[in-house]
């Protein structure tokens, strides 16, 4: 006589392998989600940084020039508090200012961005496109050699970010003080 005994089946049934799938595409589905909304706002992030480091180079380069500088307002267009002229280290005549600058995608009016321009030459665009200057202002006090005065310049610049579609664009403003290398006996 033989004993007839069930066998034991081990393994999944359907209904468990689609419920674990299901659990498994909506786990997939909600990080995915959530990494791309990550890389867009790291995207967007980028932009603002890009845009800061642009101005902030911007803004060192034209301290130094003028540091290096003499005779401020004394020569060229002069000064209004808009824009400052000068002699740079070489003696030629550098004027900065504010400009408007090329239409940028996606933007409804042009950017004004800071500009230079030696010895009455093109202006040559100091800041990126991405980057609206709205306000470039400076203060010189002792503009000439021999004066008396130890010539500084104070300035203050205030402008926001250009990202596409106006999309979080960030405000900032600089101000700072450079003071001129020559020494005024």
């Amino acid at each position: 006589m033989k004993v007839f005994s069930p066998t034991i089946q081990k393994g999944f049934t359907l209904v468990e392998m689609l419920v674990a799938i299901a659990i498994f595409m909506i786990v997939v589905t909600t990080t995915l989600g959530a990494f791309l909304k990550m890389v867009d706002v790291n995207k967007k992030v980028q932009s603002v940084r890009n845009a800061m480091d642009n101005a902030n180079l911007a803004m060192e380069t034209m301290m130094r020039n003028i540091r290096l500088g003499y005779d401020y307002c004394q020569v060229g267009p002069g000064c209004d508090g808009n824009n400052i002229s000068f002699r740079d280290q070489s003696g030629n005549i550098v004027t900065y200012e504010r400009v408007e600058g090329p239409s940028v995608l996606g933007q409804k009016e042009s950017p004004f961005q800071m500009a230079r321009t030696v010895n009455g030459g093109p202006q040559v665009a100091i800041t990126s496109p991405d980057i609206n200057i709205e306000n470039l202002t400076f203060e010189v006090n002792g503009g000439s050699i021999g004066d008396g005065v130890q010539a500084h310049v104070k300035i203050f610049v205030k402008g926001t970010t250009l990202l596409l579609n106006n999309e979080h664009n960030f405000d900032f403003s600089f101000q700072s003080l450079a003071t001129q290398r020559l020494y005024d006996k």
